[in-house]
Order: structure tokens, then C-alpha cells, then sequence
């Protein structure tokens, strides 16, 4: 056999094998670059339990997300999810065209502080990343047509009172749209939007929730448990202030 049979052979054998790793590998390629573009666009750490993908039927899900709470809260996460199953219009790698993504499963851990909520530090931080194009996965841009997030638990506590109050619901909350007039967002950016319109409607209905069961039953119960008076209206401001 000719030198140059056997080199064919090697380089055959070698493109086949990078295909197979890449193959077998994807989930946890693209698993590892989406807690980046995430953990970067939030401000905190995002972590993915897995990702499956069938290129067949442009179909991926995604299981076990996490969003770390933000510094100085006391609970590890801030939100999690069960799973996001995404439907894919196009992919290549420069353009991801997401059809449809539905997430399910959603649990938020509410804490309100005298010095607001965790929906609102994370909201500050995500605010404060500075989006841009930058070298490798984050220059991929991307298309959102439809997303729906859809009902999700609301855990809370209230530090100042130092107990938990019941869960309530948050609405199904949808997006759309993003990407769609330009040539794609920015992953990091489209995250960051997404993210905005998700918290926004949440910390909307903690104002809703704490409406209609009475901000002031919740003061009367800071009354009872601080004994000087200037302590409580300062903590009574403070709160009210919170579902104003």
C-alpha cells in the first residue's frame, strides 16, 4: 500500500472519530457554553443537569436548571426549573433560530429583606452586565419566536418577620419576538431580556399577592415582634415599600 493510500486512511479514520466525539459530545459542549452565555448574562452562576438533542427532529430538552441566588440571600437558588423543551427552526453557527421553547416546572424562593427582594439584586446585576460581541460562543446570535414559561410556584419568605409565608402562583409568562427584527440577538443579550420580562412579571405579582392579602397584616405581625417604636416604623417603612 502507497504512503499516500495510507495517509488517506489515517485522516479518513481520524475526521470519522472527531465526528463520533462530537456526536456523543454535543450535549455536554453545548450544555457547558449555555451555563456560560447564562451565568454571564445573570450576574450568578447557572448550572444545567443535562441536555439531549435529536438533530433529526431539531428537538432539544434540557433538565435541572438552577440559578444561583444573588449575594448576601439566604437560600442556594433563586429560581429553578424541571426542563426546557426547545424546538429548533434553523441552527447554524453563526444564527440559532428557536421555533418554540416551553419551560416547566418553575420554583422561585422569594426572599423579601429591609433591603428588597432577591428578584430585585438579581434584576440589578443582570441590569449591569454590559452586552456585547465578544470571541467564541458569544458572538453566535439568536432568534426567539416563541417562549412561554409556563406557571410558576412562588415560594416566599419574609427575613424581617423570620418565617415563611404560603407559596402562591405566578401566571404562565411568555416572550416573543427577540432577534427577529435584526439579524439575531446576541445569546448573552437575549438571555438578559428574557430573564427582565420573567422577574418583572414576578415581582409584579408579589405586589399583586401582597395587596390582596393586606400589606398591613404583615406589618401588624412586625408590630408584635419588635418592641422599640422607632425599630418598627422604620421596618414597617420598609416593608411597605417593598409592594409599593
Amino acid at each position: 500500500m502507497s504512503f499516500s493510500k495510507i495517509t488517506l486512511i489515517i485522516i479518513s479514520s481520524l475526521i470519522l472519530m472527531a465526528g463520533i466525539f462530537l456526536y456523543l459530545n454535543f450535549g455536554n459542549i453545548a450544555k457547558n457554553k449555555a451555563e456560560q452565555i447564562a451565568s454571564n448574562a445573570l450576574g450568578v452562576k447557572v448550572e444545567l443537569s443535562s441536555l439531549s438533542f435529536s438533530l433529526k427532529e431539531k428537538k432539544a430538552t434540557i433538565k435541572g436548571i438552577k440559578i444561583a441566588n444573588p449575594p448576601g440571600f439566604r437560600n442556594q437558588h433563586i429560581i429553578t426549573a424541571d426542563r426546557m423543551n426547545i424546538g429548533l427552526k434553523t441552527a447554524s453557527r453563526e444564527l440559532i433560530d428557536f421555533n418554540d421553547i416551553q419551560v416547566g416546572g418553575t420554583v422561585i424562593n422569594l426572599e423579601v429583606t429591609e433591603k428588597g427582594t432577591n428578584l430585585q439584586a438579581l434584576k440589578k446585576l443582570a441590569s449591569q452586565k454590559k452586552q456585547k460581541e465578544s470571541a467564541g460562543s458569544e458572538q453566535v446570535r439568536v432568534i426567539v419566536r416563541k417562549m412561554v414559561i409556563n406557571e410558576s410556584t412562588i415560594n416566599p419568605s419574609v427575613t424581617l418577620l423570620k418565617k415563611d409565608i404560603g407559596s402562591f402562583k405566578l401566571p404562565t409568562v411568555r416572550v416573543s419576538g427577540i432577534g427577529q427584527n435584526s439579524n439575531g440577538a446576541i445569546a448573552q443579550d437575549a438571555v438578559t431580556q428574557i430573564a427582565m420580562v420573567y422577574l418583572k412579571a414576578a415581582e409584579a405579582e408579589v405586589r399583586q399577592q401582597g395587596l390582596s392579602a393586606g400589606v398591613q397584616g404583615l406589618l401588624k405581625e412586625v408590630e408584635g415582634s419588635l418592641d422599640v417604636e422607632g425599630t418598627l416604623d422604620d421596618a414597617a417603612k420598609s416593608l411597605q415599600g417593598l409592594f409599593d
